[in-house]
């Protein structure tokens, strides 16, 4: 599911063929926000319980996460807590998360509303988006409003370039910035 939200976001187009990710993939891309151009580093991490633990190495360079859940699986849902708290236990430093709900195309099989989605981002202070990976609905957006974040935090920090107040906001802006996708519904995967 992320896998494919993450190509249609590289590719600028749908296929409806992705195989899920096996453990980390990598993806970049150039977002223009305020004139300037960014280069957005995107790990899509793999949901599934095996996964877990090289998930974790990835949270270390994080600046930015996009959590996506499916609308028409609760359990996926569910492991949003779970998620939530492995970016907390194992990011540096502050993270702008986005909580994205995926395919919201399809109306009839939600079992996860939007407000639930909502009350979700509010507990955990961050910002909410529908999309659909299937026909890019908001698949932009998603990416645009955590780089547009990401990228006011850094500007603010330059901007006190010559009045850094502290040894974490120098480092901060100094550190390369990294974009991870986590996928909260495990893969199915099939074999032989």
């Amino acid at each position: 599911m992320d896998t494919l939200f993450i190509l249609n976001f590289k590719r600028d187009n749908f296929s409806s063929y992705t195989k899920s990710t096996i453990g980390v993939e990598f993806a970049s891309k150039n977002l223009t926000i305020k004139d300037s151009i960014i280069n957005a580093q995107i790990w899509d991490t793999a949901g599934q319980e095996k996964y877990h633990t090289l998930s974790k190495v990835y949270f270390r360079g994080a600046v930015g996460v996009l959590l996506v859940y499916d609308i028409t699986d609760y359990h996926s849902f569910e492991n949003i807590d779970y998620w939530m708290n492995m970016i907390n236990n194992y990011t540096e430093e502050e993270v702008f998360v986005t909580l994205v709900g995926n395919k919201s195309d399809l109306v009839q099989a939600r079992v996860v509303s939007t407000n639930k989605g909502k009350e979700k981002a509010i507990k955990y202070n961050c910002s909410f988006l529908e999309v659909s990976a299937l026909n890019s609905s908001n698949v932009e957006l998603a990416f645009h409003e955590l780089v547009t974040n990401i990228y006011k935090k850094i500007k603010d920090i330059e901007g006190l370039n010559n009045n850094l107040k502290t040894k974490e906001d120098y480092q901060y802006y100094q550190k390369s910035k990294t974009i991870s996708i986590i996928n909260s519904q495990p893969k199915q995967t099939t074999c032989c």
